[in-house]
């Protein structure tokens, strides 16, 4: 279970992250209800919150070809939630390709935790 946690007006999920494969811009089933379980949690807590997209690559490839799948990456979240009847308006992009990495892209372990978006909700 996802624990979840207010830490002043940003909403904080344990595991409000989407992984990639390398070069994938795609959700799987497991991705969709980690999203379905984000909009449950705004829609009974924050209403009215922003929900912040923030993506990322590793550093193989060239650099805007990163900046390019990291924003693909969010693109494909964001069509998700606008399914699921999210407002455009109440979601925020953004991305930053291969620019902040959480681990060292030197290994295959580390390369795959910056494959990643980054999920909150703020507001």
């Amino acid at each position: 279970e996802m624990l979840r946690s207010l830490v002043g007006s940003e909403m904080c999920i344990r595991d409000r992250h989407i992984y990639f494969r390398s070069g994938s811009v795609s959700l799987n089933e497991r991705d969709n209800k980690k999203l379905d379980y984000l909009l449950q949690y705004r829609r009974l807590q924050h209403p009215d919150g922003k929900i912040v997209l923030k993506g990322y690559s590793d550093s193989q490839g060239p650099r805007q070809i990163n900046m390019a799948v990291s924003k693909k990456r969010v693109e494909v979240i964001k069509k998700y939630l606008l399914s699921k009847g999210v407002k455009s308006d109440q979601i925020v992009t953004k991305a930053y390709g291969e620019s902040r990495p959480t681990s060292s892209n030197r290994y295959p372990a580390g390369r795959q935790l910056n494959r990643r978006v980054d999920i909150s909700i703020s507001g």
